[in-house]
């Protein structure tokens, strides 16, 4: 197993390069907009924030939610989607031995053209006459928690990797910045994995 790259030198560099990214897609926003109060905070406590995400004390902001279609739609602060990225980068080089191969999702959006080709070649070969496009409903939410932390806790060794990824710890960490007490939600973890999946 890779060891994980929780240098500062690498991510500040990082860090650096996906708050380039928000000012570039943001900056034309206005002046009341949710971006702004993340860059100007980030100016001003980035190296903080870096040093309690490495010590593992980092916690995240409760979610935020705006209406759409008349639904709620929670979204993570710009803070915690930078945490989110860093964490990913951080696991992602160990993640080869974990991931199939013939899995695609980590390819990227790039792998779309490859997994239409596979199919085309798949219908020529096989003869067969029929694509089924399925979709498992809340598939995210109805992951068993026991085992997808059992699975994280025998691939990765490092504690801060599985207290993030640890679901009721994690709730825990963001409602202690509350003063709150907290008996879990599973109906989250999808936005767990949108960092490890």
């Amino acid at each position: 197993m890779k060891s994980l790259n929780w240098s500062k030198t690498h991510l500040l560099k990082q860090a650096m390069y996906y708050c380039h990214l928000y000012f570039q897609r943001y900056r034309w926003a206005g002046s009341r907009h949710f971006f702004w109060a993340f860059f100007w905070h980030w100016k001003r406590h980035y190296y903080e924030w870096i040093d309690e995400f490495m010590a593992g004390d980092y916690r995240p902001e409760p979610m935020r939610g705006y209406t759409h279609h008349g639904r709620c739609e929670p979204f993570w602060t710009l803070k915690d989607q930078l945490f989110q990225r860093l964490l990913f980068q951080i696991i992602k080089p160990t993640t080869k031995h974990v991931v199939s191969r013939a899995c695609r999702h980590c390819q990227g959006p790039s792998a779309i053209g490859q997994v239409i080709k596979d199919v085309h070649s798949a219908l020529h070969r096989l003869k067969c006459r029929y694509v089924i496009r399925i979709d498992i409903r809340s598939y995210y939410a109805s992951i068993d928690h026991g085992v997808l932390m059992q699975q994280i806790k025998t691939s990765f060794a490092d504690k801060r990797v599985i207290d993030d990824f640890d679901w009721s710890n994690f709730w825990k960490r963001v409602l202690a910045g509350m003063g709150e007490s907290f008996q879990g939600d599973e109906s989250l973890l999808s936005c767990q994995w949108t960092v490890y999946g």
